[in-house]
């Protein structure tokens, strides 16, 4: 007995590790996606105009959600929409109503595990559903890749600027718009409690951002951030327009917090307008016209 004393000591030490593991990792899930699900009436009560997405990944059965333009026309613009921790795809459905843009379509990205979704979200899950989402509409629509190439942009708020940038990385998109981003989930952690950045999955902005400045065709990209966000700071995302200047447009919005940016930004997406030479799809106001050479300006309100 006394022999076979430290392997039960030892297999009892492995058990609480791999428990102690797991716990960590739902912990992780949780406190970074928050994955939510959906009434289960909910598909029978979709908002007036949305239309269900249904494609698969590895992780499973996805469901995105589309809103064809206003117009009822042909989208001139796509919106690849990228939401927030703990969000809803139709949570975005009266956000976007919101924007006098009656030529844009919707396609609201939902994360694996989140609504209609199954398996459970990652970087490389949700990058592989964006993609999915992004070709499924491609094909319905009856759009060459070049065509839904023109047409496409992304919009990001918060965690779904991660989710946004990794996509246009790796495929070309027209125009991108940031509610809210960080610099790297890694450096949001180490703030809050070090050395946690390092347990939290790799969506680092700076990084992708760097990458997509190398592009051939580099999208136009503009930053919204709000001057009192008490979750993400502004400083990040000054930093993220500083790296890149001459390409980046970043506006402040002096009053606004990290839950009210949302609803102060979308007003502003309309169609193409140019600001420092940049096509960038917002309604410019006069001070964003009036900043420096370095694309930096605080939007009156």
């Amino acid at each position: 007995m006394r022999r076979r004393w430290p392997w039960i000591v030892a297999a009892a030490s492995v058990v609480l590790l791999l428990l102690a593991a797991g716990a960590l990792l739902t912990v992780r899930q949780r406190l970074v996606y928050g994955a939510r699900a959906y009434p289960a009436d909910a598909a029978d009560h979709l908002p007036p105009g949305v239309e269900q997405s249904i494609f698969s990944t590895a992780e499973g059965r996805q469901v995105a959600f589309y809103r064809p333009p206003a117009s009822g026309q042909a989208a001139e613009r796509i919106w690849l929409v990228c939401y927030g921790n703990s969000n809803l795809a139709l949570d975005w459905v009266p956000l976007v109503a919101k924007v006098d843009d009656p030529d844009a379509g919707w396609l609201i990205l939902e994360y694996p595990g989140f609504g209609f979704c199954a398996g459970r979200s990652s970087p490389d899950s949700i990058l592989a559903s964006a993609a999915a989402a992004v070709e499924t509409l491609r094909l319905r629509l009856n759009l060459a890749p070049e065509a839904m190439s023109e047409r496409i942009g992304v919009l990001g708020y918060s965690l779904g600027c991660a989710t946004g940038l990794q996509y246009a990385a790796r495929h070309p998109v027209r125009r991108i718009v940031l509610i809210a981003p960080y610099t790297s989930l890694a450096e949001i952690g180490d703030r809050v409690c070090w050395p946690c950045g390092s347990l939290l999955p790799r969506f680092d902005n700076t990084a992708r951002l760097a990458e997509i400045a190398l592009q051939q065709t580099r999208p136009s990209v503009l930053i919204l951030h709000g001057g009192r966000d008490e979750c993400i700071p502004p400083e990040m995302s000054a930093r993220l327009q500083a790296a890149h200047a001459e390409w980046i447009v970043r506006e402040v919005v002096p009053d606004a917090d990290h839950g009210s940016i949302v609803a102060r930004s979308l007003p502003r997406l309309v169609a193409s307008d140019t600001v420092h030479g940049h096509h960038i799809d917002t309604a410019s106001q006069p001070a964003a016209r009036a900043s420096s050479g370095h694309g930096d300006s605080a939007a009156a309100r």
